[in-house]
């Protein structure tokens, strides 16, 4: 699972996310409350990725690889958070981590890891396009 979030000129966000499991892959891009910050937007694409996952079927491993370390810290420093956000994200973690092995890593951005050169462009894409999955979910 990649992610990725921006932020424009005109104080819009948006975020990618691209999920690969076993054969499918899915693509979503979404347009995010007005004035979040990239740092939330982050999140925000993390939380609708795990929401998502919960209701798919998928090995027992779980990769998070986000290119925001600061997205990363604030998650590993958990028993300070005070965001509802981060909050429903650990509590699908720890609902998740029942049943899967999950591991959170940062990557480099930009350096042509191809999931999240796809979840980049859905996020530049985000903006003008509709908020719908894709890849064949059912």
């Amino acid at each position: 699972m990649l992610t990725d979030g921006r932020k424009n000129d005109s104080d819009c966000s948006d975020n990618g996310i691209y999920i690969r499991y076993r054969d499918k892959e899915v693509k979503i891009q979404k347009i995010n409350p007005n004035f979040c910050s990239v740092f939330h937007s982050e999140f925000i694409a993390i939380k609708e990725a795990l929401e998502l996952l919960k209701s798919l079927s998928h090995n027992n491993e779980i990769w998070i690889l986000s290119y925001s370390i600061s997205c990363i810290q604030h998650l590993a420093n958990w028993q300070s958070v005070r965001d509802n956000d981060v909050e429903e994200i650990l509590k699908t973690l720890k609902c998740l981590s029942t049943s899967h092995q999950i591991n959170l890593q940062w990557i480099l951005s930009h350096v042509g890891i191809e999931g999240h050169e796809i979840a980049d462009t859905l996020t530049k894409a985000g903006a003008s396009e509709a908020s719908m999955p894709s890849g064949g979910i059912t």
